[in-house]
């Protein structure tokens, strides 16, 4: 089972960008002040599935865009980088400005490290469109048991066990909120959890913000348990968009600069297999090549096959999620017989 641990980290890229909050302090003898979180509980949606990661690498100037598997987002999106806000954790189309770092939401100014975030980003959201998006921030601490990479494996191993009968026996729950977040969801089901997510050098020992699709899951037990595995971090942020994904574009977009390029300490970004579906980047690539690297061909299609449609290019079939893949189809020789 792949994980984003086994790949290195990749290539590390200065950013000026968005100062993350201090953590809460560990100590009398710390300068920083707690944190108080605000975050919005809201009823979920998602899957289980492993990790697929992606290490980056230096941009290649000159290449043209068609050439990176990354979309050439001016083509795409257009020039307009405006991002609705309301003062809310999330407005229709994306979050809330308000805390927006210095990283672009013009597509013209981007690089090709940031188009290709775009197109994993994007696919996720296509794929999950009319789901409740939500977003964690995991911090350190000094004397962890283990490294965030590490912790966060252990983190989401025990997301993707644990049940809405676990939560309410807890006491991390009332009988209410099961009526509320888990309406339809059998009770010793385990936790959906499908999620990309975007390290950074920040902190202590670095930083993980995850963009996720799932289940309610309580702050309170994230922090309980991401403080059992590390001995010493407890500082969990999660939010909640107030809709649901209607308007992806915008908000990959969004979240490309506030992830990507506006961290001033961007390390690497990985997904879960069902963030789309195993192998999505591998099979964008091969529709990409078999279309002579027709952009904007590429995306429709692309686009079709996340909403769940098939179709053939040349003698390929592609199958949508979540069988996602490739199927060779024979050729027939019309002067055969």
């Amino acid at each position: 089972m792949p994980e984003d641990g086994d790949a290195g980290l990749g290539y590390l890229t200065p950013f000026s960008g968005l100062p993350l909050p201090r953590p809460a302090p560990q100590n009398n003898d710390s300068p920083n002040g707690a944190i108080e979180f605000e975050w919005v509980e809201l009823p979920p949606e998602g899957e289980h599935s492993s990790e697929s990661s992606a290490v980056l690498e230096p941009p290649e100037g000159g290449l043209p865009p068609v050439v990176s598997d990354g979309w050439d987002l001016s083509s795409v999106l257009g020039s307009d980088p405006s991002v609705h806000s309301s003062g809310q954790i999330c407005t229709r189309d994306g979050l809330d400005q308000s805390s927006h770092g210095e990283g672009s939401t013009n597509p013209r100014t981007w690089d090709r490290k940031q188009r290709r975030a775009y197109q994993r980003i994007l696919s996720g959201l296509r794929y999950h469109r009319g789901e409740l998006l939500r977003f964690m921030t995991y911090t350190t601490a000094e004397n962890m048991r283990r490294d965030l990479r590490s912790s966060f494996r252990a983190e989401k191993e025990r997301i993707r066990r644990m049940t809405p009968a676990r939560l309410l026996k807890m006491g991390y729950i009332t009988r209410k909120d099961l009526r509320k977040y888990y309406p339809n969801k059998p009770l010793n089901e385990p936790l959906k959890f499908e999620y990309f997510k975007v390290e950074t050098s920040e902190g202590v020992a670095g930083v993980l913000h995850v963009l996720f699709f799932g289940d309610y899951i309580p702050q309170k037990w994230l922090s309980d348990s991401w403080r059992e595995i590390t001995g010493t971090a407890y500082v969990v942020d999660i939010r909640a968009c107030k809709d649901r994904v209607k308007s992806p574009k915008r908000l990959a977009r969004y979240c490309v600069a506030q992830y990507v390029s506006g961290q001033s300490a961007f390390v690497r970004y990985s997904w879960s297999w069902g963030w789309v579906a195993k192998g999505f980047v591998k099979v964008w690539r091969i529709l990409l090549k078999e279309l002579g690297y027709d952009l904007k061909r590429a995306i429709v299609l692309w686009e079709k096959l996340l909403s769940g449609e098939s179709f053939t290019v040349g003698f390929k079939l592609f199958k949508p999620p979540p069988e996602l893949g490739v199927v060779e189809l024979m050729e027939v020789d019309a002067h055969a017989g």
